[in-house]
């Protein structure tokens, strides 16, 4: 076999060099897509609650051309941030109470509900001004309300559980509104709000 036939097996087929081609751009997309997610959650978490374009371009180190391509499928984006949010905060919803008195479980809920609503509470607050624009954000919020309410329900008794107004007076008392107004139109600590928390639901329990 001739020196040139041996060159000739060794170079890349035209549709090896575009695969390749192909496969970098799809990774540069990928990669460009989850700086800029990274940078939407960077800002919102800073106290920006809704960035504009230019602001995720600056922090993601992306050109605004390429924010307004990701942007286009925002749902998409927030389905990600979403998936992310979950991996976070499900984790506490579904780890099992070291308390038998089911009311003391009750004081555990309360020091779980402050740990992820402080560490959600900017994204939170960004979804909520959002959410009507989103088609995605409104149905994770109406998730999030039916797993707040879901882990209640099983804090309580059974003959309790039927108690609507029990139920619901419980899911004001415990929601992230809540939580919100004192923690940041009342300006509360973090314990002070506990406490409050805490001293309303220990009545509504005793009642």
């Amino acid at each position: 076999m001739t020196e040139k036939s041996l060159k000739g097996q060794k170079a890349a087929p035209p549709e090896t060099d575009n695969l390749t081609d192909l496969d970098g751009r799809r990774l540069r997309s990928e990669r460009s897509r989850e700086d800029i997610i990274q940078a939407l959650f960077k800002l919102v978490r800073a106290g920006t609650p809704v960035p504009s374009a230019a602001q995720v371009a600056e922090e993601a180190n992306v050109s605004l051309r390429t924010v307004f391509r990701h942007f286009e499928e925002l749902d998409s984006l927030y389905s990600e941030m979403g998936k992310k949010v979950a991996a976070r905060i499900f984790p506490n919803f579904i780890e099992p109470y070291q308390s038998e008195d089911w009311r003391e479980r009750f004081n555990e809920a309360i020091d779980r509900y402050a740990v992820v609503y402080e560490d959600i509470m900017p994204l939170r607050i960004s979804s909520r001004i959002l959410r009507h624009q989103s088609e995605y954000l409104q149905s994770q919020y109406e998730r999030m309300l039916d797993l707040e309410l879901s882990s209640l329900v099983s804090l309580l008794p059974k003959h309790l559980r039927k108690d609507d107004e029990l139920l619901y007076a419980l899911d004001f008392a415990l929601s992230f509104e809540t939580w919100r107004r004192m923690r940041i139109d009342r300006d509360l600590s973090v314990a002070e709000a506990k406490h409050s928390m805490r001293r309303v639901v220990n009545a509504l329990l005793q009642s």
